[in-house]
């Protein structure tokens, strides 16, 4: 399992850094498109020009502060190796499915595996962490089980 955890952070390293690559195009194309209606707008019509192309240049900023957030924290969290509670770095194994505990983004097929990517700051991070192998959680009215914890 320690395997499927490297595979889970380096999956979601590829993801995040595709991602910023993505929003830094982004937002160079947005920055063009505003230097470029600078030279070449005059009046009203180019004020609001450019107010509408800095608000979308403010969104990728915002975009890229996160992303960046997300590729930090997925730094931080350990390669835990046999964990006895649920902990940052954790990847719990339950009747309900797959949780990696670490950075909030959504299902990763590994293997032919799905594993939930979930922050400890989720609801259900919440649930799951301190827990022990053999504890069951209520979440949205469903009995969750903990079969192992790796």
């Amino acid at each position: 399992m320690k395997e499927v955890k490297s595979k889970i952070t380096f999956h979601l390293t590829t993801l995040i850094e595709r991602k910023i690559k993505t929003i830094q195009q982004s937002m160079n194309i947005a920055l063009e498109s505003r230097n470029e209606a600078t030279k070449s707008s005059a009046g009203d019509k180019h004020e609001t020009s450019r107010a509408l192309i800095q608000t979308e240049i403010d969104n990728y900023a915002q975009q890229l502060n996160k992303a960046l957030i997300q590729k930090n924290n997925l730094k931080q969290i350990p390669q835990i190796s046999n964990p006895q509670k649920v902990e940052l770095g954790s990847l719990v194994v339950t009747n309900e499915g797959n949780y990696f505990i670490g950075i909030g983004w959504g299902k990763l097929s590994i293997e032919g595996e799905n594993y939930f990517c979930i922050s400890l700051a989720s609801p259900i991070g919440k649930s799951l962490m301190n827990k022990e192998n053999g504890n069951i959680i209520t979440f949205s009215n469903r009995k969750i089980t903990i079969i192992e914890i790796y």
